[in-house]
């Protein structure tokens, strides 16, 4: 996985005059803040040569350092929530966190989605599962979804996974992964027009971003102009419902995203 040099910084207000921003922090990998628990906040941080997940106090001194099992040939990728009373009732932290695989014969990832407790207890694994979120679905209810994807084969089999969780998000705290940043569908949800704005390495000539339905069929293949950042896709030919979007670059894909058609 590409390391991430990521600057925390944090607004600090002045009584006496004007606010500004003021660097406090700087962490080698990456890191965010989490509402860990109504009102209680942590800064958390993604070490993945050691595969840990450090947390750290609001005044950046050390709280927990939870290890994270990584299969050995396997790289750790995100980590997206650290959250407590959501995938269960104990005390416990709790962890989501994704890492992959590269097949090099083939020119793919196989990615895996872990739940765990700060004590190593797993508390689901999800085999292909790439992308996750919790969605509020009524006053105290959550769903914990998760998409899938598989490389393997082609057309690409895409599948999402529904489960019910007994807690609720403090407040919205998943990390975007770097390929989400770069990859982040505008307006969404559509029933015109999208905006699909890309990142390619640089000098790459041949890359091209395929639209992939719910069942995983490549619905449209658009080549890209490298020099650009961004095509913008009239929806009006595709039916409503779920769609994802990739990169493929010669042999190698990047992780999908998601958007919705709605008529």
């Amino acid at each position: 996985m590409k390391k991430l040099l990521i600057s925390l910084m944090l607004l600090s207000t002045v009584l006496t005059g004007s606010a500004q921003l003021s660097l406090e922090k700087t962490y080698t990998y990456s890191a965010n803040i989490t509402e860990i628990s109504e009102g209680v906040y942590k800064i958390y941080e993604m070490d993945d040569v050691n595969n840990s997940c450090r947390i750290y106090n609001m005044d950046f001194t050390l709280w927990k350092t939870i290890s994270l099992t990584v299969p050995a040939g396997q790289y750790l990728y995100d980590i997206q929530f650290v959250t407590q009373n959501v995938f269960n009732t104990d005390s416990n932290i709790e962890l989501v966190y994704t890492y992959r695989s590269y097949n090099s014969t083939n020119y793919y990832y196989t990615y895996t989605t872990k739940v765990i407790n700060e004590t190593g207890t797993v508390l689901a694994e999800i085999a292909k599962g790439y992308v996750s979120d919790i969605v509020k679905t009524a006053e105290n209810t959550s769903k914990f979804v998760v998409w899938t994807c598989d490389y393997s084969s082609y057309p690409y089999v895409l599948t999402t996974a529904v489960y019910g969780i007994p807690g609720n998000l403090a407040s919205a705290t998943r990390r975007l992964t770097a390929n989400e940043l770069e990859l982040n569908a505008y307006p969404n949800p559509t029933s015109s027009e999208i905006n699909l704005p890309y990142s390619i390495p640089s000098g790459t000539m041949d890359c091209e971003m395929l639209i992939l339905n719910s069942a995983g069929t490549v619905v449209k293949n658009i080549h890209l102009n490298p020099i650009e950042t961004q095509i913008t896709l009239n929806v009006s030919e595709l039916n409503a419902g779920l769609y994802v979007y990739m990169l493929k670059n010669g042999n190698e894909m990047q992780a999908g995203r998601k958007f919705i058609v709605k008529k």
